[in-house]
């Protein structure tokens, strides 16, 4: 047994318990022992207890991080606050303040809303939404994700703390948008706490469409050096759906224009070709006949870039070298400052930039 004291200023309290306390336990009693002068009707709104296995071999341990803090990068917006009470309430470190809308005296909290932008983009796995205290409940919150996703999620009036799991697996995000289109009562509805939670990843992950090129700009200790590229490609297909899912173009830029671009995936009567293309001096365009698509469906295909004096290759795997797709002769300055991908559906997780 272990006694602790509580503060009566706190909303929280933590309490680090001796190592060796509740060793092969299965649970825990909490019992109040002494009472302040207002001691009625007590108890506790949330009790968190956690718990660490000394045994790791036996476990696979998956590490995840808040991409939606406020201290970490990420940004917010809202449709309307209370004086102090703005979106970057709800997701900086400190938990007892939130975001409230401005509704209340006839003005509806329906259509209120928040927007976050997260620190990179990522798979979401969990979001955990707090409200604030009191009698100020949101029943129906839309859930709107950068993909166009979105989700209508329905919230329960006595749980303080809820989460929502987001529904569409495969999708990367770089933000949502949670709108209040309902609730059971109170005025000036907002969130104390907002958590977004996805499995570290220390790669850079991009989510491509046909509408637009995505820019992944080279870091600038590289650019005027810049000789290899690793990077990978998920695209989405249909479940029997293995061959021709998507078709990328990769093109590579200086300050002012294209230097040279990859069309992977071009499909001329029924057989799959490799198009590249040198724009600098002169535009020259050469095929390559492929045996097969590049872009597999539902699995990550890998690619590297490799640039020389006088040429640049490209192919498929994990090493530099090996599996050569096409070999382009040009002399090569080494000064690009920026990728662009445009692609249809397709996913597309860069590597690394390696310096010469």
């Amino acid at each position: 047994m272990d006694i602790v004291s509580t503060s009566r200023n706190h909303l929280f309290d933590i309490f680090l318990l001796d190592e060796s306390f509740g060793s092969d336990s299965s649970s825990i009693k909490i019992q109040p022992k002494e009472y302040g002068p207002l001691g009625k009707n007590l108890g506790f709104n949330t009790i968190v207890v956690i718990a660490y296995d000394v045994d790791k071999s036996s476990s696979k341990y998956e590490e995840y991080d808040n991409v939606a803090e406020l201290e970490s990068g990420a940004t917010c917006n809202h449709s309307s606050s209370l004086p102090g009470k703005e979106c970057q309430r709800a997701i900086d470190w400190n938990l007892s303040e939130s975001w409230n809308a401005i509704c209340t005296g006839g003005v509806s909290c329906t259509d209120q809303y928040i927007t976050i932008n997260f620190i990179r983009p990522i798979i979401p796995y969990l979001v955990t939404v707090a409200k604030k205290f009191g009698h100020f409940y949101i029943k129906d919150l839309e859930v709107h994700w950068s993909s166009g996703h979105i989700q209508l999620e329905r919230l329960q009036a006595i749980l303080y703390t809820q989460s929502i799991y987001h529904s569409n697996e495969i999708s990367i995000e770089t933000g949502f948008k949670l709108t209040i289109k309902s609730s059971y009562s109170g005025d000036n509805l907002g969130f104390r706490n907002i958590f977004v939670f996805s499995k570290r990843n220390t790669e850079h992950v991009y989510s491509i469409q046909e509408i637009s090129p995505v820019i992944y700009y080279i870091p600038g200790e590289y650019q005027n050096n810049f000789r290899t590229l690793k990077f990978k490609v998920y695209a989405q297909g249909k479940s029997n759906q293995t061959e021709n899912c998507s078709s990328i173009i990769i093109g590579f830029k200086d300050n002012n224009a294209k230097q040279f671009q990859i069309h992977m995936n071009v499909i001329e009567d029924n057989e799959n070709y490799l198009m590249f293309t040198i724009f600098k001096p002169t535009e020259r365009i050469e095929k390559f006949h492929l045996k097969s698509s590049l872009v597999k469906c539902n699995k990550w295909s890998e690619f590297w870039l490799e640039i020389f004096s006088e040429k640049v290759c490209f192919g498929s795997g994990k090493g530099y070298g090996i599996d050569t797709l096409a070999e382009m002769a040009q002399k090569y300055s080494h000064l690009v400052n920026n990728n662009a991908f445009l692609a249809n559906t397709t996913q597309l997780s860069t590597d690394r930039m390696i310096p010469a």
